[in-house]
């Protein structure tokens, strides 16, 4: 039996055993799908290839259904240059704010109060120059100067400066309500949270 080949499916008889077994009507049938597609040339991922008893898959060049990203590059910012903002008499900060963290510099005068409030941002304060004391769960936390307090995410807290004091805010996730303005606790020192 001579060797037979079938293009449509990218099939290939190349020995006389690979089409033992086969009936007339299957042959039939198979060569009539084959034209069938001869005919109407559409976009079909390459079959394997019969070569013998071995099997041999043709490469198939994948393109990205995107273009890789540009990696992102680093912002160097200096306080400096941030404008100051006054929420109060009392209280002023800068913001450099990331993706998913941020970080707030925050200037407090002697006496100035931070309301009961708590947020979903997990906290970390460090205290640069002057001291903060914290009041928490009915507990007070004094942090000094090159102190730091970490603030857990949905905690209520309040504050009061005790001198002149300088503080690194650090926040993750973003901190909404002080990008938006809605930190009314803070510009009216109120706390807004509900009684239970």
């Amino acid at each position: 039996m001579s060797s037979r080949r079938c293009v449509g499916r990218g099939i290939h008889f190349a020995c006389p055993r690979a089409e033992e077994g086969l009936s007339q009507d299957f042959k039939a049938r198979h060569s009539s799908a084959c034209e069938f597609r001869q005919r109407h040339q559409t976009s079909i991922l390459p079959q394997p290839k019969y070569i013998g008893d071995r099997i041999q898959r043709e490469s198939i060049e994948m393109t990205p259904k995107t273009a890789s990203k540009k990696p992102e590059e680093p912002e160097l910012i200096r306080w400096a240059n941030v404008k100051e903002e006054w929420l109060n008499k009392d209280i002023s900060r800068k913001l450099a704010v990331g993706k998913r963290e941020m970080l707030g510099f925050i200037s407090l005068k002697k006496g100035a109060f931070v309301p009961a409030h708590k947020h979903l941002s997990e906290q970390i304060t460090h205290i640069t120059r002057g001291a903060l004391k914290f009041t928490i769960h009915g507990n007070d936390f004094t942090v000094r100067q090159g102190e730091v307090l970490i603030i857990p995410s949905n905690v209520v807290h309040e504050a009061v400066a005790l001198e002149d004091t300088d503080d690194l805010d650090c926040f993750s996730p973003l901190r909404r309500d002080w990008l938006t303005g809605k930190d009314k606790y803070l510009r009216t020192g109120r706390s807004y949270l509900r009684k239970k």
